[in-house]
């Protein structure tokens, strides 16, 4: 426990030296971060998730707290009072010996009194406690595992954006190199006399408008880096590289969808914690019935007294046993166990909700990836075809044989294959990490 202080209040210093130097940060040598490190730095960094482990570590110290109830409870008590007069006692007519002490009370007088208490019928009850805390362990524990989940599968959708963006603005510098490229050809080919004056302002205008969607992309990039930055808890302007070490090319979905659910019924958190919550609620309804039963107690106690005078012993100790049982209390034991019941009943209908939810969902996921990944072929099919009509346009181009507009529409084509190809291995990657996520797991492919 004091380990997970210690880490937590290092954890808490380096967030705020690194969001307090973010703004002051300039960029400099990129950092670069494959997918693994990124979700490997977000599980070490993640607020929720440290939150939650302080939640754990409360509910294991309310584990030893109920435990500790098992056993006898030493207790002390003292004081020390100063009365108004000596309390003496006189037997009228009745000489006493000479020395009797007549005292019955000093004015100052004083008692400490200790005593051990042993529980016996609350035995009963202690043990369900410490089951209900024990459950909540359980639940605390199913609650960080799914924080982990969460905060992988959001760390490394976003690092997918903005590999994305990363590769797309890659993209939008290379269709406007070739539209360079081409103007520059077709300036020459207008000097030749081979090309008219419209054709070269049709590619100037073409290139401005490349240049326009480099700037968008670039900016969508920088924004998505920063993003990125923010989750990881580094400087806001820290100079990101994202390192694409990705499967090329990409393996087919690990489960399907029958699969997919089978998995996810044994590992998702969601339905663990659930069913730890309805054990919670049979054990607290448990101790609501231990509300009929007498309360009886095995005492051990002893008391010494000063100032009291000879009639009560200076030193006195018993033992015994104690008994309180409410005889009637106006139904308030019973709307106890019936709020307990209910709690119970609520229970068990979210562990049926979760196991819903947590079916559906893994379903979807798992036909989404099977849909991405035949997407793949697809957009690979499509691309080549459109570079290698790019390429004869291209080379009609340089021949005569082809209009500006023939290559602006080739080169434009080519630019939107080459960007829907990226989407759909960007979008495949992200239905991977959905899959994983809805398999109570963190993404293999990364590993």
């Amino acid at each position: 426990m004091r380990a997970r202080t210690l880490r937590l209040a290092a954890l808490g210093a380096a967030v705020l030296v690194a969001t307090s130097g973010g703004a002051r940060a300039q960029t400099g040598a990129p950092r670069k971060l494959t997918l693994s490190q990124t979700v490997d730095l977000a599980l070490k960094v993640s607020h929720q998730m440290h939150l939650l482990e302080a939640a754990e570590g409360a509910a294991e110290a309310r584990v030893r707290a109920a435990k500790a109830q098992r056993f006898p409870v030493l207790n002390t008590e003292g004081n020390v009072f100063v009365w108004d007069k000596r309390l003496t006692f006189n037997v009228s007519g009745m000489p006493l010996p000479p020395g009797t002490d007549t005292t019955i009370r000093d004015r100052v007088s004083s008692a400490i009194t200790v005593n051990i208490v042993q529980p016996l019928s609350p035995l009963l009850v202690i043990g369900h406690l410490i089951g209900l805390e024990r459950r909540g362990v359980f639940a605390a524990r199913a609650d960080l595992d799914r924080a982990k989940l969460d905060a992988a599968e959001r760390a490394a959708t976003l690092w997918l954006q903005a590999l994305q963006a990363q590769a797309g603005l890659v993209i939008a510098e290379k269709s406007l190199a070739q539209i360079e490229a081409q103007l520059e050809n077709a300036r020459v080919l207008e000097r030749g006399g081979a090309l008219g004056t419209v054709d070269v302002l049709r590619l100037e205008a073409a290139r401005e408008t490349a240049r326009g969607a480099v700037l968008r992309v670039r900016t969508n990039s920088e924004v998505l880096r920063r993003s990125l930055a923010v989750l990881l808890y580094l400087p806001t302007l820290t100079n990101l590289e994202l390192v694409d070490d990705l499967p090329d090319p990409p393996p087919p979905p690990p489960l399907d969808e029958v699969g997919a659910v089978e998995r996810a019924a044994k590992q998702r958190p969601e339905i663990r914690g659930a069913g730890e919550r309805l054990q919670q609620a049979e054990e607290a309804r448990k101790i609501a019935q231990a509300g009929y039963l007498p309360n009886v107690l095995a005492i051990a106690s002893y008391t010494h007294n000063e100032g009291v005078g000879t009639i009560q012993p200076s030193n006195a100790a018993f033992v015994g046993l104690t008994m309180n049982c409410e005889i009637w209390n106006w139904g308030k034991t019973g709307a106890q166990v019936d709020e307990a019941a209910q709690r119970k009943r609520q229970a068990a209908i979210a562990v049926h909700a979760a196991a819903l939810e947590v079916e559906v969902d893994a379903r979807r996921r798992a036909l989404d990836a099977a849909a991405a990944y035949e997407g793949l072929a697809v957009a690979a099919a499509g691309l080549r075809a459109a570079e290698e009509a790019y390429r004869i346009q291209s080379v009609r181009f340089e021949q005569g044989a082809a209009t500006t507009t023939d290559l602006l529409e080739g080169e434009t084509e080519v630019a939107r294959t080459r960007t829907g190809a990226l989407v759909t291995r960007i979008e495949y990657f992200m239905s991977l990490v959905s899959l994983s996520r809805a398999a109570g797991e963190l993404p293999e492919f990364i590993r």
